[in-house]
């Protein structure tokens, strides 16, 4: 036998013994040499690598629209930031004279009697939003004494105090009755109390 007739020998019975010795024993050839489960074996996606739609550092965020546009709205008070000086607000519809009843007999088609005291206020939605509110912005408030309505003009720092005055648990509000917001160049400027009989 020549030498490369012994050499290929040589390099089959090496290829059928370890042929023979794996066997086939029902496991994948190229699985775990120790059981384990799939989620051991996979890295989870979020730790493999950045999410794609992850925006890098240097980019430029779009500069986002004013929360509430210019102009005279009427809301409810969610909540207030002294410190940073901005009020969060659910606007909603305050509406009196025939819109009121228009609305009213829309909403209640079943009640002839119309809207109580010509006043009607609609909250079709729940969006809450965040607007700045200037340095020298100007508050009025209505105190309720003796069955009159008395207007004050108090500071934005005071309006936490007011709210204080007459909390309502139940509310997911700062008070019960409504403001109307004067909105310019994206910052409250006005905030006067709506009397509600």
């Amino acid at each position: 036998m020549t030498t490369t007739a012994r050499a290929a020998m040589a390099v089959f019975a090496v290829t059928v013994s370890l042929l023979v010795g794996c066997g086939d024993d029902g496991t994948d050839a190229g699985a775990p040499a120790s059981p384990t489960s799939r989620a051991e074996t996979e890295t989870p996606a979020a730790t493999a690598r950045p999410a794609e739609t992850e925006r890098p550092a240097d980019t430029e965020m779009p500069t986002e629209p004013a929360e509430l546009e210019d102009g005279r709205h009427p809301g409810y008070i969610a909540s207030i930031d002294v410190e940073g000086r901005s009020v969060t607000v659910d606007v909603i519809q305050f509406l009196t004279g025939a819109d009121a009843v228009a609305a009213y007999a829309e909403d209640h088609p079943d009640d002839p009697d119309g809207p109580p005291n010509d006043y009607y206020i609609r909250n079709v939605n729940p969006r809450l939003r965040t607007i700045p509110v200037a340095t020298d912005v100007a508050v009025s408030v209505i105190w309720l004494e003796s069955g009159g309505a008395d207007t004050e003009n108090i500071t934005f720092d005071e309006l936490p105090s007011y709210f204080a005055t007459n909390p309502d648990p139940d509310s997911p509000y700062e008070w019960w009755a409504p403001f109307w917001l004067t909105v310019r160049d994206g910052q409250v400027t006005v905030m006067e109390e709506q009397f509600i009989p």
